[in-house]
């Protein structure tokens, strides 16, 4: 633990940073720190203004980063996810990126400025997770609805221009999960890994002593299906966990549900391909 690393702290009173809804962070190789979520700036500080901003970068002492230019919504930021060529993808509950209209997944250049050649069309929900393929296509979980789409979709794949890959089977539904409403967003993907792949703290992927996929090869699963809003009177939420049964692609995930020490009786099967 750096002890000295207070970010907390060091920005207060001056330029009075006060944060508020924590999002994702990401450290770069020169050790400052980009932060997402919603938090608020007391004082003018280098080219930003008082205000709410949902991106924002800190020096490697905790300060704010004054060279940065920080970035808003309307919303928040919950996820930041690099990609290629050093951009970021994002992911929130928004509808504008610097007062201008965003998606719900949108890609940005390393100094923040929004890529235009990116848009994606969810309407509700964000990904609490995102992974960009070999093939610059991107796999997200968490809640998505598109406009006139009535299904609430949890794991998606996107092509490299934000728009919804028709190839992959996006409306994948997860059965035998107990037959109760949980609304909308009852269940999302928190996690995407790629199998015998594992991401090193950069965020690259970096080959395991494990698994018989490569880069050349790739097969994916999703890890911990989570995030079910627990019901009245029950203290713990469900949750649900997949579990490769072997490292082929195509090959069937066993998903268990469960909540807290009680598994569900049965499994579901959900397949998934990496093309």
């Amino acid at each position: 633990m750096d002890y000295g690393f207070r970010p907390t702290t060091v920005n207060q009173p001056y330029p009075d940073l006060s944060f508020l809804n924590n999002g994702g962070i990401f450290i770069q190789t020169d050790g400052k720190v980009l932060f997402t979520g919603d938090h608020h700036l007391g004082y003018p500080y280098g080219p930003n203004a008082p205000g709410y901003y949902s991106l924002l970068r800190l020096n490697t002492d905790g300060t704010l980063d004054s060279t940065y230019h920080y970035r808003k919504t309307n919303g928040v930021i919950w996820t930041i996810e690099p990609t290629t060529l050093g951009r970021f993808l994002l992911s929130g509950v928004y509808s504008t990126y610097e007062g201008g209209p965003a998606g719900r997944i949108l890609r940005i250049w390393p100094d923040g400025s929004l890529d235009s050649t990116f848009h994606s069309d969810i309407s509700r929900g964000y990904a609490k997770y995102l992974l960009e393929q070999p093939d610059g296509r991107i796999i997200a979980g968490g809640q998505f609805v598109f406009p006139n789409d009535p299904d609430t979709m949890h794991l998606i794949r996107l092509m490299p221009d934000g728009a919804l890959d028709l190839s992959f089977n996006n409306h994948a539904e997860y059965k035998d999960i107990p037959t109760y409403s949980f609304g909308d967003f009852g269940i999302s993907v928190d996690a995407v890994l790629q199998l015998g792949m594992e991401r090193s703290r950069s965020g690259a992927a970096s080959p395991t002593s494990t698994g018989s996929c490569d880069a050349a090869s790739p097969c994916w699963t999703a890890r911990a299906i989570c995030s079910i809003r627990p019901l009245p009177g029950r203290a713990a939420a469900l949750r649900t966990i997949i579990t490769p049964r072997s490292c082929i692609v195509g090959s069937p995930l066993l998903l268990q549900h469960r909540t807290g020490a009680s598994f569900w009786p049965g499994l579901s099967r959900a397949l998934m391909t990496a093309r």
